[in-house]
């Protein structure tokens, strides 16, 4: 369990970094650069979703919603990346603003079937700020094509930073575990006075 514990943690974290380090570079580099950094982040947040999936197999029987919803994203990241007429103008907006409602609403769903009491609050509330903002392109595509690098930044360094401050989380409840079951060790070790 421990093994398992400092690999999400760890996982966590990377992926955490690696989504603030997009965000950042999403509103930095080119407006022309800006569909392949949206394919790799809809890629990399694809891959996270999957290895949730696989950490939660044994926890929940609805692990496979993480799976599927993991899958679509590397596959629509891949999409935005090859397929060029999704690249073009008003299309790419409508692109951009349909993942965000797809990926916002499944992870809502995915966070009440597969996590329990607070630790599903922080998920809900970034799966309906990512579903808003779909649904706000979709409503007003143009006024979304002028915000859209923005409101994609955005959700990368929100994201990114649950993703980190879940890590720091799990990592200093993993150490505050580990100090209660040393102190119970040492304690019936001791011989009675």
């Amino acid at each position: 369990m421990v093994a398992l514990g400092r690999l999400r943690w760890g996982f966590l974290m990377f992926f955490g970094i690696v989504l603030v380090c997009m965000g950042i570079a999403i509103m930095v580099v080119p407006r022309q650069m800006f569909v392949y950094l949206f394919a790799v982040l809809a890629m990399i947040d694809g891959v996270a979703t999957i290895i949730m999936s696989v950490t939660h197999r044994r926890i929940s029987r609805f692990w496979w919603i993480y799976l599927i919803v993991g899958i679509i994203g590397v596959a629509l990241g891949l999409m935005a990346l090859l397929w060029p007429v999704i690249q073009e103008g008003m299309t790419f907006v409508y692109f951009v603003a349909s993942w965000a409602v797809f990926i916002g609403a499944s992870k809502v769903a995915a966070a009440i079937q597969l996590q329990k009491g607070r630790l599903r609050i922080f998920p809900i509330i970034l799966g309906l700020i990512a579903a808003g903002l779909g649904i706000f392109l979709l409503v007003d595509p143009t006024l979304g094509s002028t915000v859209l690098f923005w409101i994609v930044a955005g959700l990368a360094l929100t994201i990114g930073a649950f993703f980190i401050i879940r890590a720091v989380v799990i990592r200093n409840r993993m150490i505050a575990e580990q100090q209660i079951k040393q102190a119970a060790l040492d304690s019936a070790r001791k011989p009675e006075a």
